[in-house]
């Protein structure tokens, strides 16, 4: 194929880019569920969810670089999980990156995942 996008990773690129996908799954999931369990009706948390998951999706940088966003989105992205998320997966299975380059998304990511585990644990605690 011509013009074809090919993976360049190698053994420790893919294990770094499932420990990503792992921290980022169970950060947000953390999140989700901390805000599911504060929720005040099945159908609030529902109705709220959406716009929640898709706003993140649209700052991620998955669909389009950030640097093209508005103010406003870049500042949003910047908080975002999601971006750092698929900052570290662009680098590491797209240009062949190692842990050094993406320290930086990883502690990301691990702060935000162990502030939401607490988070998630404290509202489970509140809510029993």
């Amino acid at each position: 194929m011509i013009g074809a996008i090919r993976p360049n990773a190698g053994i420790v690129g893919y294990v770094l880019s499932f420990f990503t996908l792992f921290l980022t799954s169970l950060g947000v999931i953390s999140m989700m569920t901390a805000y599911a369990v504060r929720a005040t009706s099945r159908n609030a948390y529902t109705f709220t969810a959406f716009p929640i998951n898709i706003t993140l999706y649209f700052t991620s940088g998955a669909v389009y670089p950030i640097n093209g966003f508005p103010a406003w989105m870049q500042e949003i992205a910047t908080v975002n999980p999601e971006a750092y998320a698929v900052h570290a997966l662009r680098l590491l299975m797209y240009k062949g990156a190692g842990l050094t380059p993406v320290l930086g998304d990883f502690a990301f990511l691990t702060v935000f995942t162990v502030i939401m585990i607490a988070l998630a644990t404290l509202a489970f605690k509140r809510a029993l």
